[in-house]
């Protein structure tokens, strides 16, 4: 092969671009979903090593001449879905956003809905777009995804804090306290 034929391939981020077909998506959730089901791949929140070559074999079959490979093309995939269905759980933990289970997709204004995505970019192209895999998704990765509900802020968790502190015998806050005198000089 020589050098002319070489570099008509195109390569590198963005070139090898996969449009995927509904059937497609479909079978791929399918398949994940059942392999979330088995402790050998799924464990602790996530998937263990390996889990996309055994989608890439269940795709195979279930798509024979798919073309569709382990790395880039199903990680990708599954790494959207999973960012997609993390967007929408955080949409869905505030209030005014809704999720509508006949249209399978989200409802809320056009206004809240881009001031939401300001702050999480993972939401862009989520708004009057369906996402009929929701449900699934809620299956596989369950209470795996971060929303942010129960976090406290900083406002909260001094005064928290403070409440713990002296509500502490005498004797341990004082030992707290100078724990922490000893730290901070121990920094510096």
């Amino acid at each position: 092969m020589n050098q002319s034929e070489s570099s008509s391939v195109a390569r590198g981020r963005g070139k090898n671009k996969r449009i995927w077909t509904y059937y497609e998506d479909e079978e791929l959730i399918k398949a994940l979903y059942e392999i979330s089901l088995d402790p050998k791949w799924k464990s602790e929140g996530d998937f263990k090593n390996g889990y996309c070559s055994v989608l890439e074999n269940e795709l195979k079959a279930r798509l024979p001449g798919c073309g569709l490979s382990a790395i880039p093309h199903i990680e990708s995939r599954v790494r959207h879905f999973r960012t997609k269905y993390g967007a929408i759980e955080v949409m869905l933990a505030k209030s005014g956003f809704n999720w509508d289970d006949n249209r399978k997709m989200v409802q809320c204004e056009k206004q809240q809905y881009e001031a939401h995505c300001k702050d999480n970019p993972d939401a862009k192209g989520l708004y009057g777009i369906a996402f009929p895999h929701f449900d699934t998704l809620a299956a596989i990765y369950g209470k795996d995804i971060a929303t942010g509900e129960g976090v406290e802020g900083l406002g909260e968790a001094v005064p928290n804090q403070m409440t713990m502190l002296f509500a502490l015998p005498e004797t341990l806050r004082r030992e707290f306290i100078l724990n922490m005198i000893a730290d901070e000089a121990q920094r510096k």
